[in-house]
């Protein structure tokens, strides 16, 4: 095939490789990839991307492709001589032809990270117990090859039958149920550098530094000649969540019942989104400095602030406690199972985190070359600081700039790596759970 001109950007290309058993030899795709796309998100243990290749040759006809072929991409980081190469294995899973001339055809391949592949073709039915975290690195590494990083913060074991699930499924299932003492949520994901999986729990993530603290991300462009700032060259802001739908969902204000059928018993306990949730993330000093959380108790009806009224009353069947010995205290749990209402409110607290977390994100484009250096990970699960100036600016520059309410240090929650042929930027969700306060 004709190799496409590039020009000089922040990244090379080292290699696109496609990789069949039906194929005699590999095919070397590199010189003829128009667009690369690369998504991570801290929702799935594995990456996703999106690739288009100019086809001159007839290539997609000849090659035969079927999906489910193996694509090895090696990127490297055109910053300096420090930069390591970060390969990936993907397999094809979708493929797309787009009209370009008469000359030319665009193949889009839709592809998925290989763990990802390879899950779809085992199931996991079998008996596991210990901490969360030390069970996803077993099936993790015993059918996908793929080790996980874990700092647990877990406190209870677990003894459970995994039910007819891909390797994939398992994960995410066990993943869900992980909650430490507070109620933090956890997260699993994969990442475009490193080779492990990483669970972390959000508490965790949410307390460590920003990794720009010399180098702020900012939109005012008075600052653009700043050493000390990285422009960022779009943004938009969007709301997934109401307080309307919170209500709903029983995460603002409700009460919960949970039956032990074993021991005819009835746990109960209330819900108060103000005291239970964020009152913990200000206690603990994860916020850092940003309590002044998207919710206000000066809402109220007939004289009650939303979260003091039970908006729901929830009744869930609890576990039956199989492991439980009358003669101690300690034993393990099954899936869903608690010892105690506070064990359960710990599994709602987790859900309400992960929900006010998501609830509004910001989305950044900035240019990528400084997060493909190779030697560490900086996305996803990692906090960045981000300043946005007032939309009505004092026009005396030493009076106060900063828009408390949208600027802040945020977590990463995806990533999607835009690799053009003549540029690499990098658009980042971002997330955070309150703002900074005002000085006005």
């Amino acid at each position: 095939m004709p190799p496409i001109e590039r020009r000089q950007t922040s990244y090379e290309l080292d290699q696109v490789l496609l990789e069949s058993e039906r194929l005699p030899n590999p095919i070397e795709l590199k010189r003829v990839v128009v667009d690369l796309d690369i998504f991570e998100h801290i929702d799935k243990p594995y990456l996703t991307a999106q690739m288009v290749v100019a086809d001159q040759t007839n290539f997609y006809e000849t090659a035969g492709i079927i999906t489910g072929e193996k694509i090895t991409i090696t990127l490297i980081s055109s910053k300096g001589d420090i930069a390591i190469p970060i390969t990936k294995i993907f397999r094809v899973v979708k493929t797309a032809i787009k009209y370009a001339s008469d000359e030319s055809q665009l193949i889009i391949f839709e592809l998925i990270e290989e763990i990802g592949f390879l899950s779809n073709i085992f199931n996991v039915n079998r008996h596991y117990t210990g901490k969360i975290g030390s069970i996803l690195n077993k099936i993790s590494k015993q059918y996908l090859e793929k080790e996980v990083d874990f700092e647990s913060n877990e406190k209870q074991k677990v003894n459970i039958i995994v039910p007819n699930m891909d390797p994939i499924e398992a994960l995410n299932w066990l993943k869900d149920r992980a909650t430490t003492s507070e109620g933090f949520p956890f997260y699993l994901h994969s990442t475009l550098v490193g080779e492990k999986l990483f669970f972390r729990d959000l508490g965790t993530m949410l307390s460590a530094p920003v990794i720009n603290p010399n180098e702020i991300f900012k939109n005012d462009k008075a600052s653009a000649n700043s050493p000390s700032v990285k422009m960022i060259i779009n943004h938009e802001f969007e709301n997934y969540d109401t307080i309307f739908r919170q209500i709903g969902m029983g995460i603002v204000g409700a009460s919960y019942r949970y039956i032990d059928t074993t021991q005819e018993n009835i746990q109960t306990f209330s819900f108060d989104i103000r005291k239970d949730l964020y009152d913990v993330l200000i206690a603990k000093g994860v916020m850092q400095g940003q309590d002044n959380p998207d919710f206000s108790e000066l809402y109220k009806i007939n004289g009650k602030s939303f979260n003091k009224i039970k908006s729901r009353n929830i009744t869930m069947v609890g576990g039956t406690n199989a492991q439980r010995n009358i003669t101690t205290a300690e034993y393990d749990l099954g899936y869903s199972e608690a010892k105690t209402a506070a064990g359960y409110k710990q599994q709602i607290i987790a859900k309400a985190m992960d929900n006010v977390l998501k609830r509004a994100s910001l989305t950044i484009i900035v240019p990528g070359i400084n997060f493909i250096d190779g030697d560490k990970h900086l996305t996803i699960g990692n906090n960045i600081a981000i300043e946005f100036a007032k939309s009505t600016a004092d026009r005396d520059r030493a009076v106060e700039q900063i828009d408390t309410r949208r600027s802040g240090n945020y977590m990463i929650l995806s990533a999607r790596h835009m690799f053009k042929r003549e540029q690499y930027d990098i658009s980042l969700g971002c997330v955070k759970l309150g703002n900074l306060r005002s000085n006005d």
